[in-house]
C-alpha cells in the first residue's frame, strides 16, 4: 500500500498535516472538516500526538474512536507500530489490569463508537484515562441513535416520552458515546478533536445542542480527489447493463438484500462481481471467501483482481481505502454525505462518478412543509398526494410510489415513524433535525 509521502500531491495542494492554520481549544470539541484524501487519519496518528504531547508522546494517553469495525481494523493494521485495538489489551470486559497493560504497550487505544459506549456504560469516567480523544468520521456518531429512537417511537407509541427516553438510553450505546464526548469537550484536561469530510448538521444534534464547538481553520488549497464527469441516473438495473466487462467499478448500495439482487443482474449481463459488508451482520452472514476478500481490501488497499464490480454498503462507506486505479464509482443513494463518503473510498481521481437522482429536480422540503405534509399522520390518499406534490418521476416518467419517496426522504435526513389510529397505520414524516409534532 502506498504511504502518504509516496502519493503524488498536485502543485500548491496541501495534505491536512500541512494545512492546519490555528491552535486547538481545550474547552471545546475541535472540528476538522477536510475532504476525503487529504490524510486525516495519517495526521491524527502521526502528527497530532506530537503537536499536543511533544516529540516523545505517551501514545497510551490517546483514544482513537471510529465508526465501524472495518475502520478500526484499517487503522490498527496500517499503524500497527503506533496503534492497538482496545480488545487486544484485555482478556475480556473491563479489566483492572487495563491501565497497566496500556502503560506497558504505549500505543494509541483504538475502538468503535459502539464499543466506547459500552465502556462508558460500565465506567462513566472511562474517558478520563486519556489526554486526547480523536473522533474520526464523527458524522456517523448520531445515526444509530436516530434509528433506535425511531424504532422505539414506532413500537412504544403509546408510552410516555420519559419511558421512550429510558428505553433509548438502555439500548443505544452510541447515545452514551455522544454524552461522554460532550463531557470530555468541556473538560480542560482532555483535548477532543473530531475529523470528518461531512460533519453536516452535527451541531444540531439534540444531545449536542449546547456542545462547545470550535472549527479549526485550514488552508483553502487542501488536497482532494476529483472526477472528470458526474452523471445522474435513476435506474441501477439499466446502468449495470452498460458497464464494460474487464474494467473496475465500485458501487455503493444501502441494503444487503438490494446488493444481492443487483449482483444477479451483473452476472446476467456477464460482469464478475462481489459484495462485502459487516462481519457482524447475523441476518446476512458473509461466506469465508467474502470475509477473506474484505480483509484483503482493508489490509492491502487493492480492488479485488477477480471481479469487475465490487458492491459495498454503509458498513464500508467510510472504512476502506482502495488505491487500485478504478475508473468509475456508482453511489446508489441520494444523501449528499453518503455520496461524498462512498466516492472517497477510491483514493485517487476517477473518470466518472454516477449519482442516484430520481429526477432532475431536487426535493424541496420547505415547499412540501408549506403544503402540510409533515408532522401529521398520512393516510394512503395523503401519501399519493405527497408523491404527486414532489414532482419527482421514476425512470419511466411516472410519479414516485410512496416506498421510493419514503427512502428518498430518509436519505435527505427526514425521520419517518408509524402511528396506529384505530385499525389503520399512518406514516408521520418529520423534517431533518426536528422531532415530530404529531401526537
Amino acid at each position: 500500500m502506498p504511504t502518504l509521502s509516496s502519493l503524488y500531491v498536485p502543485q500548491n495542494s496541501l495534505y491536512l498535516s500541512q494545512a492546519i492554520r490555528g491552535n486547538y481549544q481545550n474547552n471545546a470539541f475541535n472540528v476538522i472538516e477536510a475532504p476525503c484524501g487529504c490524510g486525516k487519519s495519517f495526521y491524527a496518528v502521526e502528527y497530532l500526538p506530537k503537536q499536543i504531547l511533544g516529540d516523545n508522546p505517551q501514545y497510551n494517553k490517546i483514544l482513537y474512536l471510529i465508526d465501524t469495525c472495518a475502520g478500526r481494523h484499517g487503522i490498527v493494521y496500517k499503524y500497527n507500530d503506533l496503534a492497538r485495538c482496545y480488545d487486544d489489551f484485555l482478556d475480556s470486559g473491563v479489566s483492572v489490569a487495563f491501565g497497566k497493560r496500556i502503560a506497558e504497550t504505549n500505543k494509541i487505544v483504538v475502538m468503535t463508537y459502539a464499543k466506547f459506549g459500552v465502556l462508558c456504560r460500565l465506567q462513566p469516567d472511562f474517558i478520563k484515562r486519556f489526554s486526547i480523544a480523536i473522533a474520526d468520521e464523527f458524522h456517523n456518531l448520531y445515526w444509530p441513535i436516530a434509528v433506535e429512537r425511531g424504532k422505539i417511537r414506532n413500537y412504544y407509541s403509546n408510552e410516555p416520552a420519559s419511558k421512550q427516553n429510558a428505553l433509548l438510553e438502555a439500548r443505544c450505546n452510541n447515545l452514551l458515546a455522544v454524552r461522554s464526548l460532550k463531557r470530555a469537550a468541556q473538560n480542560p484536561n482532555i483535548l477532543t478533536v473530531g475529523l470528518s469530510a461531512t460533519p453536516g448538521g452535527s451541531d444540531k444534534w439534540p444531545e449536542w445542542e449546547d456542545m462547545p464547538r470550535y472549527k479549526v481553520p485550514l488552508a483553502p488549497n487542501i488536497k482532494h480527489y476529483t472526477e472528470r464527469d458526474t452523471i445522474r441516473y435513476s435506474s441501477l438495473d439499466t446502468l449495470l447493463q452498460t458497464l464494460p466487462s474487464g474494467e473496475k467499478t465500485l458501487i455503493y448500495v444501502d441494503h444487503i438484500t438490494e446488493i444481492k439482487r443487483y449482483m444477479e443482474v451483473c452476472r446476467a449481463v456477464g460482469l464478475s462481481c462481489a459484495g462485502v459488508w459487516s462481519e457482524n451482520n447475523e441476518k446476512h452472514p458473509m461466506t469465508e471467501e467474502q470475509i477473506s476478500m474484505r480483509r484483503a481490501i482493508i489490509e492491502t488497499g487493492d480492488f479485488p483482481s477477480s471481479v469487475d464490480v465490487l458492491f459495498i454498503n454503509k458498513s464500508m462507506e467510510t472504512s476502506i481505502n482502495i488505491y487500485t486505479p478504478v475508473p468509475r464509482v456508482v453511489v446508489h443513494a441520494t444523501g449528499k454525505d453518503t455520496q461524498i463518503q462512498a466516492r472517497g473510498r477510491i483514493r485517487s481521481d476517477i473518470d466518472t462518478l454516477y449519482l442516484l437522482q430520481h429526477d432532475a429536480r431536487y426535493l424541496d422540503l420547505e415547499n412540501l412543509a408549506a403544503k402540510g405534509y409533515f408532522d401529521r399522520p398520512l393516510s394512503q390518499e395523503d401519501k399519493r398526494a405527497f408523491c404527486e406534490a414532489t414532482g419527482l418521476k421514476d425512470c419511466q416518467g411516472h410519479a414516485l410510489k410512496w416506498n421510493t419517496l419514503k427512502k428518498t426522504l430518509i436519505d435527505e435526513g427526514c425521520q419517518i415513524r408509524q402511528k396506529r389510529i384505530g385499525t389503520k397505520n399512518f406514516d408521520i414524516v418529520s423534517r431533518p433535525d426536528r422531532d415530530s409534532e404529531a401526537e
